[in-house]
This record gives structure tokens, sequence and C-alpha cells, in this order.
């Protein structure tokens, strides 16, 4: 899954590895790329195994969500996927993220203000989640 936050990067036009390092500095409040990279990565990653168990135990305990074919196994993880993204992903990206964005940001262009890395911020996000 981590190459995802990497396109999306691309996509705002901002270096791959800068959710990552945003998601490290939300933590760390460092200003070292590298510990950050590695943070961020940590973080993803611990999060996707949480995530993980969840749905291990989910289908294991309640009956209704046992996987008994390969189509119900992939339509049930497309589901935790999508609710994953939607309580976990978007909000955290949008509440503890974007401000370490904005500053990454910040750095590409030095010139600009706050404001202005906000506009960016905002039309780059927009076309990604529709919000």
């Amino acid at each position: 899954m981590y190459p995802f936050p990497m396109i999306i990067s691309n996509v705002m036009g901002i270096p791959s590895d800068s959710l990552s390092i945003a998601r490290g500095m939300s933590i760390s409040h460092s200003y070292n790329n590298n510990f950050n990279l590695i943070l961020g990565i940590g973080i993803h990653l611990f999060t996707s195994t949480i995530a993980g168990i969840i749905f291990g135990f989910a289908i294991k305990i309640i009956n209704k969500f046992k996987i008994t074919t390969f189509r119900k196994g992939i339509k049930e993880g497309i589901i935790w996927a999508i609710i994953i993204f939607l309580i976990l992903y978007i909000p955290t990206t949008m509440i503890i993220v974007k401000p370490n964005i904005l500053e990454i940001i910040r750095q590409g262009n030095p010139t600009h203000n706050n404001l202005q890395n906000q506009q960016i911020f905002r039309q780059m996000i927009i076309p990604l989640y529709g919000f």
C-alpha cells in the first residue's frame, strides 16, 4: 500500500516522500527529513497492521463476515479498505498532516506566505479527495 502515498504526493506536485515525512513530523517535531521519513513509514506500517488485525478478528469472530469464497474475501477487503480510508486516512491527513505538508510546501516556495501555501494545498487536495 505504500506506493499510494507516493503517487498522491507526486500528483500533488511535491516530492514522493513528502506525505511520509509530514506524518513523521506530526509526532517527532524534528526537522530531520530522513528521521521523519522512517518514522512516517513506521506509522503507516503500524496503523496498517492494527487495521489488518481488527479485520482478521472481525472475519474470525463475526459469522456474517467469515470469508467462505474468494469473491467474498475480495469484496470484504475492499469494503474494509474504503472504511479505513474514510475514517482514518482522510481525517489524519486533514488534521494532523496538513500543517506539516504546508511546511514542506513552504520549504519548496520560501517566498510564499501561509495563505498562498494553504491555497496551493487546497488546489492539490480537492481534486484528490473531492472536498
